[in-house]
């Protein structure tokens, strides 16, 4: 099964935003993975929070770029209430061939992920 796009948000600047949409992180996200198209100018970070009982890893996977080779980023999350913002992150290292950053999710997380593109 392909990986679940997720549109990057983009808030206007200079104004007060009220909260967004952000994707639900489910089973069927779970075993699929995401994915969410690189931006050209690189600025973009990923806001993700567990509501899972347990820990869990979400995984930012190495793409095929010239840095693909310095690997995965895996941010562990803690249990409930664990949220993290990550990025920006380098396309030389995360971007793959199509474009796109690909993230998994430890089994049984559930939560919420969005992609955030800084104006």
């Amino acid at each position: 099964m392909a990986a679940a796009s997720i549109t990057a948000i983009i808030p206007p600047r200079d104004t007060a935003t009220s909260l967004w949409a952000m994707t639900t992180v489910d089973a069927a996200l779970v075993s699929t993975g995401a994915k969410i198209l690189y931006p050209k100018d690189g600025r973009m970070v990923i806001v993700i929070t567990n509501t899972a009982g347990a820990t869990k890893d979400i995984v930012i996977a190495a793409g095929n770029g010239l840095h693909a080779g310095m690997g995965a980023v895996t941010r562990n999350l803690a249990a409930t209430t664990g949220s993290s913002v990550i990025g920006p992150l380098s396309s030389s290292r995360f971007k793959d061939s199509n474009g796109y950053i690909n993230i998994s999710f430890g089994s049984g997380m559930t939560g919420q992920i969005a992609a955030i593109r800084l104006p």
